[in-house]
């Protein structure tokens, strides 16, 4: 059924929003030129996505994240450890002899989609790496980031997180500063992880659209605060932001650690419901040491999203809003000279 799929939707511009191959290739010594075997169910030596089973499932674009660790001395510093992570993904890139071209504006990556080449954006998780210079922002746009997630498990000095204690009562002035900057550059705010307040700092400040790129919705899990409340979404639709449905089921529904990929899908359908199909989009989070839906193994399985979209009642335009043209969108709303 999957090949069949496939061939239906192999025009579908499917881009990820949020993936972390880069942790597999730092610390597992991955290469995203070799196919890697699906897990049964959870490994955290294996890896969901690759070049291959990207391509079998019809994907168009993928935002590489890097993540550099909180304490991340053996890492060379905060931006020793971004250096160390480009290098890897600047290797990708030239090893893939032109199959994967790093993009970083929504018409080079639709120049990707013409001429059947897979386009790479590059992204961080936790803003903590710019340390307390700010000026680093600057260097990140160098290497062609365009996208940051503020904070991420833990409260730094930018702003609360929502495992974290809340100490700054939202975003610090810094984390406000660093809003302001990330905008000005063309730097895409991200405000996944972090707490309602730190969420509504960021939005009463900025001018250009933000994102909540991998996260779930608050009204199908409320325990949670992972997930977006109802005023959030609204927030963002009001914002012209998009909010990016996660694949993890522990972030879908309560004590949640089977399900079938028709949770995903309940979640896209709430928040379209909710406040319109211009403002949902897929980040997966694969590759950050979660597990998947039983019915959705890895990277080729993408297929399977817009066919399930299309049985809830989705027109074809509809779907290639969710599967990529909104976070297309957002990259062009949110563009300056990023070259």
């Amino acid at each position: 059924m999957k090949a069949e799929l496939l061939t239906r939707y192999k025009d579908h511009t499917i881009i990820d929003m949020h993936s972390h191959f880069l942790i597999n290739a730092f610390l597992l010594n991955k290469s995203f030129f070799v196919r890697g075997k699906t897990p049964f169910f959870w490994n955290p030596l294996r890896n969901f996505y690759d070049y291959k089973r990207a391509v079998e499932g019809g994907v168009k674009g993928i935002t590489f994240n890097i993540y550099v660790p909180y304490f991340p001395k053996i890492l060379g510093g905060r931006m020793g450890g971004v250096e160390r992570f480009v290098k890897i993904f600047n290797n990708i890139i030239s090893a893939s002899e032109g199959k994967i071209i790093h993009c970083r504006t929504a018409e080079e990556v639709l120049g990707c989609v013409a001429t059947h080449k897979m386009a790479a954006i590059l992204a961080i998780e936790g803003g903590n790496i710019v340390g307390e210079n700010l000026n680093n922002l600057y260097k990140l746009r160098e290497y062609g980031v365009r996208m940051i997630t503020l904070v991420h498990f833990i409260t730094t000095h930018i702003g609360d997180a929502v495992f974290g204690r809340e100490i700054h009562g939202g975003l610090s002035g810094f984390g406000k500063e660093m809003v302001r900057m990330m905008q000005k550059l063309g730097i895409i705010v991200d405000l996944a992880h972090a707490t309602d307040k730190a969420f509504f700092d960021a939005i009463r400040i900025t001018e250009a659209p933000v994102v909540s790129s991998h996260t779930g919705v608050r009204a199908l899990k409320p325990d949670d605060q992972r997930g977006l409340s109802d005023e959030q979404l609204l927030a963002i639709r009001e914002n012209n932001g998009l909010a990016g449905v996660i694949f993890f089921p522990w972030y879908l529904k309560k004590m949640k650690i089977f399900c079938k990929l028709d949770l995903v899908i309940d979640h896209i359908c709430y928040i379209a419901d909710k406040i319109g199909v211009d403002y949902v989009g897929i980040g997966s989070d694969m590759d950050s040491n979660i597990w998947l839906p039983l019915d959705f193994k890895d990277a080729s399985y993408f297929p399977l999203i817009p066919y399930k979209l299309e049985q809830r009642g989705f027109r074809r335009e509809e779907i290639e809003k969710i599967m990529g043209l909104n976070y297309l969108r957002v990259l062009r709303d949110c563009g300056k000279d990023t070259k």
